[in-house]
């Protein structure tokens, strides 16, 4: 995770790194190893403070192109059907037209390119008041998701209906299974 802007930290990336995810402020980039070592030394360099994450593999970077053929043949079996209620993508940060994810191109570019989180939790957090509830292991969505919720709310409208973000998992759990 580097602590600068998509636009800032783009023009300083060798072409075998992307920048995975856009958690604004930070983005976390991705691409093999060596590489992604190489700017988080150039990164210190500058004297900023990034935080290395553990992955078996380099989600969300041209690292994944020999997993795309694979997964296109896989999703060109599925049936797919338009969603009832229309999506906030990942990939672009805005709600998807049901003609735009009806096939196996849109979720094929889920392995190789950015996920935009920060700008698809803004664009959900424009409708009615969602209620956000993370499933699975550790917290870092809710943190994340409640940063927005705090700058949503400083711009609300007074007795404006106000979004949550729910932990599932509760506290006694937590301590058994070593996540607290």
């Amino acid at each position: 995770s580097v602590p600068m802007s998509e636009e800032e930290l783009k023009p300083l990336l060798p072409p075998d790194v992307s920048i995975a995810i856009i958690n604004e402020p930070a983005c976390i980039v991705s691409g093999p190893p060596e590489s992604v070592d190489a700017v988080e030394k150039q990164m210190r360099e500058r004297r900023l403070m990034c935080i290395g994450l553990k992955a078996d593999f380099a989600p969300h970077s041209a690292s994944m192109d020999k997993a795309v053929t694979l997964f296109r043949e896989r999703l060109n079996r599925v049936n797919f059907k338009p969603p009832a209620i229309p999506p906030v993508s990942c990939l672009t940060g805005r709600t998807v037209q049901p003609e735009e994810i009806a096939g196996p191109g849109y979720w094929v570019r889920h392995l190789t390119d950015t996920v935009r989180f920060s700008a698809g939790i803004r664009e959900i957090l424009k409708g009615k008041p969602p209620v956000f509830v993370e499933i699975g292991p550790g917290r870092n969505l809710t943190v994340l998701v409640n940063r927005y919720i705090q700058e949503f709310k400083s711009n609300a409208e007074p007795g404006a209906l106000i979004p949550m973000a729910i932990d599932p998992v509760p506290g006694e759990l937590k301590k058994e299974s070593g996540m607290e």
